[in-house]
């Protein structure tokens, strides 16, 4: 078929999956793209009033502008100086368990992944011939449990290398928490002041330093 037949695209065309945060995302202006069947953010228009508050200019070029927009500069800059928050439902989950899942998943990591419970390892993964794969993050949540949160676009590859590479005797289960979890990034400088309104658990740098996980009531939401 001709490609310029195909109607011009839009959200409710399309049978994709949404975050809980998606009909606010719509209020405020959200214009989507697509990750491993999810409906993203790109940008918000109602944030085009940051592009004047930064200066941001348009770009030039064709090729550049395609599926762009200056306001994504201006939210980025915006976080840079205090507070954003991304949804990130998309990336993918995996909850790891069981009496060898220490060794499975080090065997799986670059990384050492014997780490305590409550830490983060940033870690990239490679196939049988030291080739790079992947890079994503692994979190122990307890002594036989691990999560594992790699990208939107990833994770039906991820999950694929994991599943085939999990142990035969049964020592490890994987389970698909892609679409039970929702998550939203909440990132910038003032990160923390904005969080720490909103909960009464400690989220200071000594209580919650860099690389560390714990789990926190955020109102009345644990």
């Amino acid at each position: 078929r001709d490609l310029h037949s195909f109607p011009t695209r839009r959200s409710s065309d399309l049978l994709a999956r949404i975050s809980p945060f998606y009909s606010r995302s719509v209020e405020l202006g959200a214009v989507f793209f697509e990750a491993g069947g999810w409906e993203r953010p790109h940008w918000y228009e109602s944030n085009a009033g940051l592009v004047d508050k930064y200066g941001v200019e348009s770009r030039s070029h064709d090729w550049d502008a395609r599926w762009w927009s200056p306001i994504q500069n201006a939210e980025h800059l915006a976080m840079r100086d205090g507070v954003g928050m991304v949804d990130v439902t998309a990336f993918a989950i995996f909850d790891f368990t069981g009496p060898g899942v220490v060794d499975y998943l080090n065997k799986m990591a670059v990384n050492q992944i014997d780490v305590p419970v409550g830490r983060a390892v940033y870690t990239p993964l490679l196939n049988q011939n030291g080739g790079f794969r992947s890079d994503l993050t692994i979190m122990r949540l307890a002594d036989d449990r691990y999560r594992v949160v790699t990208g939107g676009f990833d994770g039906g590859r991820d999950a694929h290398w994991f599943g085939i590479n999990l142990p035969e005797d049964g020592s490890v289960h994987m389970e698909d928490k892609t679409s039970a979890v929702c998550t939203v990034g909440v990132w910038g400088p003032k990160a923390r002041e904005l969080v720490a309104r909103v909960t009464e658990d400690d989220i200071s740098h000594e209580g919650f330093p860099y690389s560390s996980v714990k789990f926190v009531t955020i109102g009345e939401i644990p």
